[in-house]
């Protein structure tokens, strides 16, 4: 479910009859291999739409020469999201280069600032490293951190791989398809980004029709950021994260 937030909305929901919940913090301290969300594990995605692919562009700007791209699509039976990399005129000196989803997409100005921190519906937060060996403790989003840097070996770079956390379903927490991904340079610095857009749509649909995601925090638009002034992640039917706050409705 795509959407935008007015500031009439915003008003709105600052006179209802809310409960004011702080979310949980995430992990600072412990090791990558013992550190997982706040929420917990991240779950496992069997009912992804099959069909419908996404794809990041990315163009050379004033501050990267990188071009290529990131294709998503589900696999065949809905289980986990195939991701495809093609990259090319990496500029070796500045890798190798972590690359994630993040929460906003991109603005037109490109200021890469403004996509926000990484998509993680379960609170795992970056201060400790992710352990490959188990990608389900690492941020949904933290795509390099469950199957590797982009490397500056050389300065072209392609790669597939199945990615079982992150999701092709709207309206859960895992869901990508309206956010960016983002390239850093080896110092974490903010190198290259490009909006994921959705480029094609069959009617085929998994099999499954539950998902193991356990958070149902939905994700939003950067008309969220531009209308209410703020950083909104997500919106559920029972909770807006909004702020640093869980808005949970009576």
């Amino acid at each position: 479910m795509r959407f935008s937030v007015s500031a009439a909305l915003v008003a709105a929901l600052a006179s209802s009859q809310v409960v004011y919940a702080a979310l949980p913090s995430p992990p600072t301290t412990g090791t990558p291999e013992d550190t997982t969300g706040a929420l917990g594990d991240a779950q496992v995605i069997t009912d992804n739409p099959v069909g419908v692919t996404y794809i990041a562009e990315f163009e050379p700007t004033e501050k990267s020469t990188i071009k290529g791209y990131l294709k998503f699509a589900a696999t065949s039976n809905g289980t986990g999201v195939t991701v495809e990399v093609s990259l090319e005129d990496l500029p070796q000196e500045k890798g190798p280069f972590p690359y994630h989803v993040h929460v906003m997409p991109v603005p037109e100005d490109g200021n890469l600032t403004e996509t926000l921190l990484h998509l993680d519906p379960y609170i795992r937060g970056s201060a400790i490293a992710s352990d490959p060996a188990h990608p389900e403790r690492a941020e949904v989003g933290d795509l390099s951190g469950k199957h590797g840097k982009i490397s500056n070996e050389t300065t072209t770079w392609s790669t597939k791989y199945v990615d079982y956390y992150i999701s092709t379903k709207e309206g859960i927490g895992a869901f990508f398809g309206n956010r960016s991904i983002i390239i850093h340079d080896s110092s974490n610095g903010r190198l290259a980004g490009a909006n994921l857009k959705e480029v094609s749509t069959t009617n085929t649909t998994s099999s499954n029709t539950t998902s193991t995601n356990a958070t149902t925090v939905a994700s939003a638009t950067a008309s969220a950021t531009e209308t209410a002034g703020a950083a909104l992640v997500g919106l559920s039917t029972s909770a807006l994260v909004f702020s640093g706050l869980a808005y949970l409705f009576m």
